[in-house]
């Protein structure tokens, strides 16, 4: 029937948009525990991460789809701004010198 199909969908685009939220959630915890794996990690693809998100937020907003405003405000705020601020958290063991220093932090965010 139509109203199964149309659960199953929202069943299906919620439990979507959770896998996707626990990605960023992963590497943040990485991040705090190992810090010294930073070195490998790409700001740029942070910040496309972090850009791509909030760009599809107004267009998720227009929609007023819930799934989809969720996803990508916790893309670009967590998945984008949280890996960025730790990497500007944490130094690097090797210099000691920040990864991210706080001039650039501000200027990607």
């Amino acid at each position: 029937s139509q109203a199964m199909a149309k659960i199953w969908g929202v069943v299906g685009g919620w439990t979507a948009t959770a896998l996707f939220m626990a990605m960023p959630v992963a590497q943040i915890a990485m991040n705090v525990q190992h810090p010294e794996l930073l070195k490998g990690l790409s700001i740029t693809t942070s910040v496309l991460v972090m850009s791509g998100n909030a760009l599809m937020l107004s267009r998720a907003l227009y929609v007023k789809d819930a799934v989809w405003i969720t996803g990508s405000a916790w893309g670009a705020f967590v998945g984008g701004w949280g890996v960025l601020a730790t990497l500007f958290a944490s130094t690097n063991p090797e210099t000691s010198a920040p990864y991210l220093a706080g001039s650039d932090f501000s200027v990607v965010t």
